[in-house]
């Protein structure tokens, strides 16, 4: 009852920034925001064990695309220690948070940008899902609202990476043009990718992701909302 127990400790305070100690295990405390949509990420991936999968090797390298609060980069951190983990995310608030949760464990990295298949400017929109539920546009006018693309390639190049163990993706429909472009120098150096896909978010991002990945040598695997795609005789 674990799980009950910290819900009505977040629910019933005023809105403030808290921390867990939960699992105990975990290395360090998790910070989150009361009344926001960090509980309910909280309950699936920390709780729930959404991104626990017996993978056949030990990650040394892992990019969090879509990072929220930072719950996958501490799980994942918590479960390979020895790993270094990039995590990106586009809104501010939730960039602080995320910054709060991974600024105690070392080769770490993170980034306030958004992950697009090439330099630009992006607006981001509040798509009325909650602090989960940010979407990205491509712009040519910066502003409050506004803020710098990164490509996986240039994460990689900026951190001297040559192979990626898992790349996790859950950019609320960005994956469209993520996808669509410009992926063949990563994804044929990612061993295994993790992705939400949102085409009710973004029309035809499910497309994109399956017309890229067919030409490479996945195989796929589902496990609640996410599809794993492993490249074949890597892992």
């Amino acid at each position: 009852m674990a799980g009950l127990k910290l819900y009505l400790q977040i629910k019933y305070k005023t809105k403030s920034i808290v921390a867990f100690s939960y699992p105990k295990e975990f290395v360090q405390p998790i910070y989150m925001r009361t009344g926001t949509t960090d509980l309910a990420a909280f309950m699936e991936v920390i709780y729930g064990k959404a991104y626990e999968f017996p993978f056949k090797f030990t990650p040394r390298t892992i990019i969090d695309c879509g990072a929220n609060i930072g719950l996958t980069s501490v799980y994942w951190k918590n479960k390979y220690p020895g790993a270094k983990i990039i995590s990106i995310e586009a809104e501010k608030n939730n960039f602080k948070i995320l910054s709060k949760n991974l600024e105690q464990y070392n080769n770490t990295v993170v980034y306030n940008n958004g992950i697009w298949n090439k330099t630009a400017t992006l607006k981001i929109q509040d798509a009325g899902l909650g602090e989960w539920g940010y979407m990205v546009h491509e712009t040519d006018k910066e502003g409050p609202d506004t803020i710098a693309a990164l490509s996986i390639k240039d994460i990689m190049q900026q951190n001297n990476i040559e192979t990626i163990d898992i790349l996790k993706i859950d950019i609320e429909g960005s994956e469209k043009e993520l996808f669509e472009s410009d992926y063949e120098y990563w994804l044929t150096r990612t061993k295994v990718i993790i992705i939400d896909l949102h085409d009710r978010m973004r029309k035809g991002a499910s497309q994109s992701f399956f017309r890229a990945v067919a030409k490479y040598n996945f195989d796929l695997f589902i496990k609640g909302q996410n599809i794993y795609c492993f490249l074949k005789d890597a892992v």
